[in-house]
């Protein structure tokens, strides 16, 4: 019998991990049988195979009292509850205990947001087309959804928000507008930026300057308190069982949002030695998109190790990071609860 290629073999893989993920629910039994499917097909090469996921604190959604449209002894409404009625997925209510939207306006605002990016005005244009570019260094989101808000730019890992400000701002009634959202904004731990329009188009290397410095003052959210990667279903012995943001191999795929191949463990700067049987690695971000974000926040890792060096090449990572953008659409659709994984 012909003996497959390492490519022939992913591209099965991929089809494996296609009907594995189709129509399924239950996160932790995908990723279990996904991680069990890459071993069978690669037994030799991969030692270790396994997920580790980035975990979100659970926040409670907001009172419906007051809203005229609770009946008489009606209970507080659950996440569940509110997702059946409205059609919300889990990653667009919740993050980090912030809730990220209002369940009972998210359908109108989510409307509007799409809206507002298909129209963007010359300013917002030029000031997304640098941050998208990544020219400040920072991952932001453009017309993000925050409780009953839509905020031009948001950099949620620093809490940083973004506004410009046009001639409509100028008026008495959005001046009292902007400063009632700023406060609420404040109350929720968000910095607020605000630039004109024609500070933007005159100078846009000034601003994001200016945004890159108010982003230096701030902690980050993932490297602080929480900011671990958690081990989810895996095949191989046992393993750590939480990775410390921008810490070791996967730490610093999760950091820097990209695929690293890593010939020799040994000369990672950092690297933490889980197995010391491990002496090459590939980790490859898993990404959940929201809105036009061409990418999204990180939600887990694959990671995978071999006994031999120099195990992975650039044929491991584009096939790797198809896996993980198929897993990463079933995640987008379904509605899935990463808490309950870890």
């Amino acid at each position: 019998m012909e003996t497959q290629t390492k490519q022939e073999k992913y591209e099965l893989l991929c089809q494996q991990v296609e009907s594995l993920v189709a129509g399924e629910k239950n996160v932790t039994g995908v990723l279990a049988n996904v991680s069990a499917a890459m071993k069978t097909m690669f037994p030799e090469e991969f030692f270790w195979v396994g997920f580790y996921l980035a975990p979100q604190e659970p926040t409670p959604v907001p009172s419906l009292k007051g809203r005229g449209i609770e009946p008489a002894g009606m209970s507080e409404p659950t996440h569940e509850s509110l997702r059946k009625e409205e059609g919300i997925h889990n990653h667009q209510i919740k993050k980090s205990g912030v809730l990220m939207a209002d369940p009972i306006s998210y359908g109108l605002l989510k409307e509007n947001a799409e809206e507002m990016r298909r129209n963007p005005t010359e300013a917002e244009s030029i000031l997304w087309k640098a941050l998208k570019s990544n020219a400040s260094g920072l991952h932001f989101r453009r017309q993000h959804i925050i409780q009953d808000f839509i905020v031009d730019f948001c950099c949620y890992d620093k809490k940083l928000t973004v506004e410009l400000d046009g001639g409509y701002y100028e008026t008495q009634e959005q001046k009292e507008a902007d400063e009632y959202r700023s406060a609420e904004l404040k109350r929720l731990g968000f910095t607020e930026l605000r630039f004109k329009n024609e500070e933007v188009i005159g100078n846009i290397d000034q601003v994001i300057s200016a945004i890159q410095d108010a982003a230096s003052r701030l902690p980050s959210l993932q490297g602080g308190v929480g900011g671990r990667l958690l081990l989810g279903p895996f095949q191989g012995t046992v393993a750590c069982y939480s990775i410390p943001y921008g810490k070791g191999v996967c730490g610093t795929a999760w950091k820097e949002r990209k695929t690293l191949v890593v010939p020799d463990v040994e000369e990672f700067p950092g690297h933490i030695a889980c197995s010391s049987l491990s002496r090459s690695e590939i980790v490859v971000p898993i990404f959940v998109k929201d809105g036009d974000d061409e990418q999204g926040d990180v939600w887990g890792v694959i990671d995978i190790d071999s006994t031999e060096l120099n195990t992975f090449d650039e044929v491991d990572a584009k096939f790797l990071e198809q896996i993980a953008a198929i897993l990463s659409k079933s995640l987008a659709t379904d509605d899935t609860d990463c808490q309950s994984l870890l």
